[in-house]
Parts: structure tokens; C-alpha cells; sequence
């Protein structure tokens, strides 16, 4: 089941079942709780009334493969020192995991930039305590931001990605919109000699017009990759 109830029977059997791969069979769908429930404690789920003996071949050999990645992943560096989130590794290896799920799931995913701004001024004029500061703030601001569902990373000095995985491209609209309340909360609030700024973008993977995972890849890496040349011009 994907409802209350079969969510605390995961927890308590969670620490229990960590090697084993898990696919929920359930009558019930809820997409919010299905992709909750995906990130923290099963590999896949199956809607009864809605499969066959193929899909569940499928879904059976996805379980394993992500199994074995993450199994893999736990023996890598991939989580940032500095903000406790991913790093650039860990991002791009959970991307292409995300999209090969959400072709599957015809599901869009959108992969938001964000930049922090002046990071360099920072740490010229008020030394690295306060720049390291002001990425862990901006770190936690999106932390806030975002749900527990979606993945977000330091990938840069002063750069961070984060992945949403969407029913459609109007979908994210709340993340942007508590990502500057939460911003402008901040700057109001905390007394600095800097006033914290964050830009970012966002490019969104329709499900039905889905780019190769090697081209996604590309372009989400160029798109990181231009906005830091624009802000250095």
C-alpha cells in the first residue's frame, strides 16, 4: 500500500530490509506520496489492475540495476563537506537515474541552476568564514525550498543544481515562488554586511518529447556552464 499506514510499516522495516531491493504492488496512487516514498524507501511500485507479466520483468530488472547503484554509490564521495548536500557526481549520476525512471513513468523532470552571486566579493572583503556562510545559508534556503522528493547539489564553488520530478512544466511554479519568499525571508531577517543574493534557471524535460539521457546530460551541464560565464562577464 502507498497509503499512512504503509508508509510507517516501510520505517519500521526500513533499517531491516536496507539490502534488499523493493517494489510496492498498490491499488492506490498518489503521485506525491508514490515519488516520496520512491527517494526513501523502495526502488519501485506497481499499480494493481494496471500491469502485466512484462512490466513487472521490467520493473523487477530496474529494481536490481538502481539497487546495485546505489549499493555502489554508498562506497563514493558524493555528498559536498561544506552543505551536507550532493556534489557534482552525485547529482549526475541520481540525474540519469531520475530520467531513465521518469521516461518510464512519462513523468516530466525540471533541473533547476542556482548561482550565488558576488561569492568572490565575499571572500575578498570579509574572508571565507563568511563566503563558506553564506553557501551554507544558501544551501539551507534551498533546502526549504524544495521537497524532500527532489535532489539538490552543490555543484560548483558557488553553484548548485537541483532536479524536481514534475507531472508538467507548470508544475515547479511553487518551488520558484518559495524560493524567493524564502530568499527575501532571509535577507530580511539575518543582519550581514552582505546581502545575500541567488539567481537561477530552469530547464524543463517534457516526457513526450524526452532527449537522449546523454544529450539531457549535455545541456544540463552547458546550461551550468554558461550561466557562470555570464556571470563573469
Amino acid at each position: 500500500m502507498l497509503d499512512s499506514e504503509g508508509i510507517e510499516i516501510l520505517e519500521k522495516m526500513h533499517d531491516l530490509i536496507i539490502d534488499i531491493p523493493i517494489i510496492i504492488l498498490t491499488g492506490v496512487y498518489n503521485e506525491l506520496t508514490a515519488i516520496d516514498s520512491l527517494r526513501k524507501y523502495v526502488h519501485d511500485y506497481l499499480i494493481k489492475g494496471k500491469m502485466n507479466s512484462e512490466l513487472l520483468v521490467r520493473s523487477i530488472r530496474h529494481s536490481i540495476e538502481l539497487h546495485k547503484m546505489l549499493t555502489a554509490l554508498r562506497s563514493l564521495s558524493i555528498i559536498d563537506e561544506l552543505t551536507g548536500l550532493y556534489n557534482r557526481r552525485g547529482f549526475f549520476v541520481l540525474l540519469e537515474n531520475h530520467l531513465n525512471l521518469a521516461k518510464r513513468k512519462k513523468m516530466g523532470i525540471s533541473i533547476f541552476y542556482i548561482n550565488v552571486n558576488n561569492i568572490e566579493n565575499i571572500s575578498d572583503k570579509y574572508g571565507s568564514k563568511e563566503s563558506d556562510k553564506a553557501l551554507i545559508d544558501s544551501s539551507d534556503i534551498l533546502i526549504q525550498s524544495f521537497r524532500e522528493s527532489d535532489v539538490i547539489a552543490r555543484v560548483g564553488s558557488h553553484e548548485f543544481a537541483a532536479l524536481a520530478v514534475e507531472a508538467s512544466e507548470n508544475g515547479c511554479d511553487p518551488i520558484d515562488k518559495r524560493l524567493k519568499m524564502n530568499l527575501d525571508k532571509f535577507v530580511k531577517k539575518e543582519i550581514r554586511p552582505f546581502k545575500l543574493s541567488l539567481n537561477f534557471r530552469k530547464m524543463y524535460c517534457n516526457p513526450d518529447e524526452y532527449l537522449s539521457i546523454e544529450k539531457t546530460l549535455f545541456e544540463a551541464d552547458e546550461m551550468m556552464y554558461m550561466i557562470k560565464r555570464s556571470k563573469k562577464a
